[in-house]
């Protein structure tokens, strides 16, 4: 099991040196924006200024698959490459496949049926236009509401959409029946409210939200305040980067929330940690563990040199769009010399190598865990290994059948990768950190 655990350590494990760079060959790219990875490491990335959506398949071909490149609204019920799109911004995929992106100057939220390619509008009415939204709709159907300069859209664990409508102030979610409302914000374009009721709070909701695997919610306002903040659970709003006075760079190894950046888009990584494209400041940045922010890649000076080199001394040129494929490498879009960047976790990760994981209803807990992990409900006998960060076996055993502890306190504090095989060859894989 040790190679199958050095493969997934480079998957889960957080980057404790620089990484290495390299461009994507993306002739043909202009203005690149909003990016998404489909379930096929299919690359899917929205051009404001060409008005065209363009896919970069896993085998590195680019094909434009939506828009016609002339600014303007038309297609619904045709060909989306013979449809005309007005500055599309945020780019989402459904678990269906489909592709979900904010047409931001036709105040719509428009999807492209991944099998027929048909475009269709499933939220805003338009009409076309900087400025010509509104606001309206809500408790009804979507596709009947005015948005005003949606920038972002997003889905929850449920299947519900979400929007940053953006000249509104708010973010809406469109439910799984078609009906949109208000979730967020109180309307007025501002940055208050920390600490209290999201829904009351003053926003600015810029073309970057996503939700984590705890269901959090997070957006960037970057034109005027220069912060992310975040939506917990029980609605609560919060900052967690940017003191929004300044966007010019002040530094690394600072609290998050103390950083001066330009936030374009977020991201997390396989790692848990939040990543984030600093446009004007050239790097792509993230929030350690501690809480503080970090340069990822980029040395702050506009530019392209630096392929097949240390990512944290490369240039970086306005960095945008931001993604995370299947097997944990990073990808960003250059607005300036356009152009993908991918920084690679784990360059030998391909699609057919990703190890089919089967799982069961075993549960492992605490976690984190000081002194002991327990383990409910094994099934059959089960070998087990614990591998540390560099891919060292520090412990085996067997599991008997039903429940089982194990104990730790003899490692030192980190991030550990657990493999279990059972009898009848099933393999369970998890991450275990010990604090």
């Amino acid at each position: 099991m040790k190679n199958l655990g050095i493969f997934l350590l480079l998957f889960f494990s957080y980057p404790i040196n620089a990484q290495i760079i390299t461009s994507v060959d993306s002739t043909g790219l202009y203005d690149p924006g909003g990016m998404a990875f489909d379930r096929n490491k299919n690359l899917y990335v929205t051009s404001a200024l060409g008005n065209t959506i363009q896919k970069i398949d896993s085998n590195g071909i680019l094909t434009t698959i939506a828009g016609t490149g002339s600014a303007g609204f038309s297609g619904d019920g045709g060909s989306a490459t013979s449809a005309m799109l007005n500055q599309p911004a945020g780019i989402a995929i459904d678990t269906s496949g489909n592709i979900l992106f904010a047409d931001s100057q036709n105040q719509r939220i428009r999807k492209i049926e991944i099998g027929s390619g048909m475009i269709s509008t499933i939220a805003g009415i338009g009409p076309g236009g900087f400025g010509t939204g509104g606001f309206s709709g809500d408790s009804g159907m979507a596709s009947a509401a005015a948005l005003n300069n949606p920038l972002g859209v997003c889905l929850d664990s449920m299947g519900n959409i979400y929007i940053s409508d953006n000249n509104n102030a708010r973010i809406r979610r469109i439910n799984t029946s078609g009906i949109i409302t208000t979730v967020w914000g109180n309307g007025v374009y501002g940055n208050s409210g920390d600490d209290g009721a999201a829904a009351a709070a003053s926003i600015e909701p810029g073309w970057s939200i996503l939700f984590d695997s705890y269901g959090n919610f997070y957006f960037t306002q970057s034109s005027s305040y220069h912060t992310v903040r975040k939506i917990n659970t029980s609605g609560v709003i919060s900052t967690i980067l940017g003191d929004s006075t300044f966007y010019i760079y002040n530094g690394d190894n600072i609290p998050a929330t103390n950083a001066h950046l330009d936030p374009q888009c977020i991201a997390f990584g396989s790692d848990g940690l939040l990543y984030i494209s600093d446009g004007y400041n050239n790097r792509i940045r993230m929030i350690d563990n501690s809480g503080n922010i970090q340069t990822f890649a980029g040395d702050g000076v506009a530019g392209s040199i630096g392929d097949n080199g240390l990512a944290d001394i490369a240039e970086v040129d306005d960095p945008s769009g931001i993604a995370f494929d299947q097997c944990g490498n990073l990808f960003f879009a250059q607005v300036n010399q356009p152009r993908i960047r991918e920084v690679l976790f784990n360059p030998s990760c391909l699609p057919e190598k990703v190890p089919q994981v089967v799982a069961n209803e075993v549960t492992i807990y605490p976690n984190p865990a000081t002194e002991e992990i327990n383990f409910d409900n094994i099934t059959s006998q089960t070998s087990y290994e614990l591998l540390n960060i560099n891919g060292i076996i520090e412990q085996t055993g067997i599991l008997k059948q039903g429940n089982n502890t194990i104990g730790i306190e003899a490692l030192p504090p980190g991030v550990y990768i657990l493999e279990m095989i059972d009898d009848e060859g099933n393999k369970t894989i998890k991450k275990i950190v010990k604090q």
